[in-house]
């Protein structure tokens, strides 16, 4: 024990007005503990000379010079996705302004169609859909707001607004409905319900799995489908054509439970 307290002293003794070993030795082993443990041998000469040079700029980079950056490799899969995914976006930023002939004049035609009300979702984000709970985000309420206007313009609706989003196990799904809208399908539901327009079918209502679409119209209800899907609870998949298993039987898919 007298030895060791001899030795404490001895290494705590500065030399020559320089810093002492106990100090310099506890900032190598310091620096070596946060760099680079797994290299502790080999990098405990350089390590100790740049700290007792003080020069921070070459000890930071002699520590990373073995570092491994694969997060800095290009992946070609993520690549091409990721250009896909922009490629679809850029689609909902076109200009739909008509276009004009050597004169001046508005072409004929190129007017395109009339666009119905659609909300504005870039200033409800902030207030309405936030106190509901549901978190769109700037980026995410201007790409739903693009991708409604499209809508509007393919539907050729009176008016649309965006209804909510559904959470499933596979994928959520982005509601929209849509007042008198003009493109639908031909209506093949048998006698015996309500007609388009009237209602518990009033509205058209649109999902899809994604805020940019692609939007599908979900179809209307029967009497019948409304009293099948009070008789089931079931938790939505995310896939408007998976058939619902359940007792009592369903006898028709999701996009008919989502929709009633």
């Amino acid at each position: 024990m007298r030895a060791r307290q001899d030795l404490d002293k001895v290494l705590k003794k500065k030399l020559s007005g320089e810093q002492n070993i106990y100090d310099h030795v506890v900032q190598v082993i310091d620096r070596i503990v946060r760099s680079c443990p797994d290299k502790a041998v080999e990098r405990f000469e350089e390590i100790s000379y740049l700290v007792k040079q003080h020069n921070q700029s070459r000890l930071e980079s002699f520590v990373r010079c073995f570092d491994k950056r694969d997060y800095a490799c290009h992946c070609k899969d993520m690549a091409q996705s990721t250009e896909a995914s922009i490629e679809e976006l850029r689609k909902l930023f076109t200009s739909s302004a008509p276009v004009a002939d050597a004169d001046g004049e508005e072409a004929a035609g190129s007017s395109g169609p009339v666009l119905g009300l659609v909300q504005d979702l870039t200033a409800l984000n902030k207030h309405v859909f936030n106190q509901a709970g549901v978190e769109l985000g700037e980026y995410g309420s201007l790409v739903l707001q693009k991708s409604l206007k499209q809508l509007g313009a393919q539907a050729e609706a009176r008016s649309l607004r965006f209804w909510g989003k559904i959470s499933g196990y596979e994928n959520d799904y982005y509601i929209v409905e849509a007042f008198d809208p003009k493109n639908l399908p031909e209506d093949t539901r048998p006698e015996g319900g309500e007609a388009r327009g009237v209602g518990v079918n009033e509205y058209t209502y649109y999902a899809s799995n994604f805020a940019k679409g692609p939007w599908v119209a979900l179809p209307d209800l029967n009497p019948e489908d409304l009293e099948s899907a009070r008789q089931i609870k079931v938790g939505f998949s995310g896939n408007l054509e998976r058939a619902i298993v359940t007792n009592p039987f369903y006898f028709k898919q999701e996009k008919y439970y989502l929709r009633a």
